[in-house]
């Protein structure tokens, strides 16, 4: 079985839940902006402007 060594993401998310690290909450947030854009240019040609969906996806992103 391959075991699998701690990502950096999987370090900041511990470090979140389990001592509310802002600063590990601010990273874990920007390294997955990159994520929420591609999302939202994938759904932008339906009718919704590109910005609007982007803003509300960040938007969930923190709120997650």
């Amino acid at each position: 079985m391959l075991t699998r060594t701690p990502t950096e993401t999987d370090r900041l998310l511990q470090a979140w839940c389990e001592e509310r690290d802002a600063d590990a909450r601010a990273r874990l947030i920007e390294q997955h902006l990159p994520l929420v854009r591609t999302l939202a240019r994938r759904f932008s040609h339906r009718s919704e402007q590109l910005d609007d969906l982007a803003q509300v996806g960040a938007l969930g992103l923190i709120k997650a």
